[in-house]
């Protein structure tokens, strides 16, 4: 997971028009960002989903050559809650303890930034 920060986007307005646009092609002055997902033959689920948020959380800057050693289970359905796990067995374990196990809103991430 990557969490991006653009000052030309002030809006949430505006980033839900960012990712209407990323998804389905590109519009002259609309393609902020280029995201290239490789795919792998087995053992991993890459899965690109974009989400607007706003939030006051401190989020450390996103550098591609870091680690991405960060593990957070993400909860989207209330409030964007960001929870830090020690690794992502123990992220989903918590995952399934949940009634809402199959929310799209709710999955574990990887992430080279902190979330505070």
């Amino acid at each position: 997971a990557v969490l991006l920060e653009d000052k030309r986007v002030t809006t949430l307005e505006q980033c839900q028009d960012f990712v209407r646009f990323q998804i389905r092609g590109n519009e002259r002055g609309k393609n902020y960002f280029r995201h290239y997902i490789q795919i792998e033959r087995k053992g991993v689920n890459i899965v690109p989903r974009y989400t607007c948020l706003e939030t006051d959380l401190k989020v450390s800057h996103w550098n591609d050559h870091d680690f991405y050693k960060q593990v957070y289970l993400i909860d989207l359905r209330k409030n964007h809650q960001f929870t830090s796990f020690e690794d992502t067995n123990s992220c989903w374990a918590s995952i399934r303890k949940d009634p809402d196990k199959h929310s799209r809103k709710l999955f574990c991430a990887k992430m080279s930034q902190t979330v505070k």
